[in-house]
């Protein structure tokens, strides 16, 4: 036996509704657009809006396709970077008076600009203008200057030129090293240690932030006795004020300044280090000054 199943609408019901005609109010168009009201601003912001959305999925669709070519070309680039040897910068002030011009204007130029020096401060700076006499002479440097030779660079020093030709003869003193090298960065710091380790027996101090602490660092110098000490120019800076001693057998300062990395950059153009590398200097010059100390020499290698 099959069962119709009847579906029965809102009218079917049983429910003694009697539909009247009269109830049902028209209206005209008049009065249904007097009850709502069109906004004809937004809708033109929201035409605009999808404008927009269409607009900025198309750039983005082509940005992102731009992208893709660029870091292709990006991953070129850096590939034939990491093939290339490092540079090496030859344009450092090789004569005593251009590293005097060049470098002094740099360092007023960096502490104006970071502890905002009034005129008093610039003229009272002034007065405190490094020594010429100071610097070593590089002009007649007839080897090529890279990592390999840094010691050559170390023994090219006027010092060495004359009463030192050969600095692993020469007796280390406790507290302060005969030779400070100062590099822009740790991991250069150990390159260069490396290459020292190779040309003498002598023992050779680590000065940067990531080996120890600065009270740590100041006791090893006054247990052991240290020919060469080689760091970066915050943390040696940071040794010679908390440490009256420091420089008080040094006859050296190497500054390791054609040396170029990946990026480009030098010690003298790197802002983490150029300004402290400068305010050394400074402190160096004051040193050499007050102490009457002629030994002392700033070299650019």
């Amino acid at each position: 036996m099959i069962n119709n199943v009847l579906k029965k609408g809102a009218d079917d019901l049983d429910d003694d509704f009697v539909y009247d005609e009269s109830l049902v109010e028209v209206s005209g168009e008049d009065d249904f657009e007097g009850q709502i009201d069109f906004n004809d601003e937004d809708d033109e912001l929201k035409n605009n809006n999808l404008k927009r959305k269409l607009d900025d999925g198309e750039k983005h669709s082509n940005q992102s396709s731009l992208t893709k070519n660029e870091k292709q070309r990006l991953r070129k680039k850096q590939k034939k970077l990491l093939k290339e040897p490092v540079k090496y910068d030859f344009c450092v002030p090789q004569k005593k008076s251009d590293i005097l011009s060049e470098y002094w204007k740099k360092f007023k130029i960096l502490k104006k600009n970071k502890y905002k020096l009034s005129a008093l401060e610039l003229e009272d700076l002034e007065v405190q203008k490094w020594d010429e006499e100071l610097f070593v002479d590089t002009s007649e440097i007839c080897f090529e200057r890279n990592t390999l030779n840094i010691w050559n660079g170390i023994c090219h020093g006027k010092l060495f030129m004359q009463a030192l030709p050969s600095i692993s003869s020469k007796k280390a003193v406790v507290e302060s090293p005969k030779v400070l090298v100062l590099c822009a960065s740790a991991l250069r710091c150990i390159e260069i240690i490396d290459v020292l380790k190779k040309n003498t027996k002598s023992r050779i101090v680590k000065l940067f932030a990531k080996h120890l602490k600065v009270d740590e660092q100041i006791n090893v110098l006054k247990l052991h006795e240290y020919l060469i000490g080689v760091g970066t120019p915050n943390r040696v800076d940071k040794i010679m004020k908390e440490h009256a001693d420091f420089l008080k057998a040094t006859e050296l300062v190497l500054i390791d300044a054609s040396f170029v990395d990946k990026k480009k950059r030098t010690i003298l153009t790197l802002n983490e280090c150029n300004m402290d590398l400068f305010q050394f200097i400074h402190n160096v010059s004051l040193y050499f000054k007050n102490n009457n100390n002629n030994v002392i020499k700033v070299m650019f290698f």
